[in-house]
């Protein structure tokens, strides 16, 4: 990626992933903040849940649900 390295000297991983979501991100202003995981932060519980629910599904073929609350979409996994 450009010339990146990791902070031991290795190769950036899931360089594909990164390049979309910095194209996704181009023009808006966005803020990431680091949060501690499983610290009761009521929307890093609510993305932990979402995250696993999706990784279920993906594993058994079953369509992910995706959107504010996962409501009205769905994807297809590959």
């Amino acid at each position: 990626m450009g010339g990146w390295r990791t902070k031991t000297g290795g190769q950036v991983k899931n360089v594909a992933l990164i390049r979309a979501v910095d194209e996704l991100l181009t023009g808006r202003e966005v803020v990431f903040r680091k949060v501690k995981g499983h610290s009761g932060n009521l929307l890093n519980e609510v993305c932990d849940l979402r995250a696993r629910d999706a990784a279920a599904a993906i594993r058994s073929g079953r369509d992910v649900a995706v959107g504010a609350a996962g409501l009205g979409v769905r994807v297809r996994p590959r």
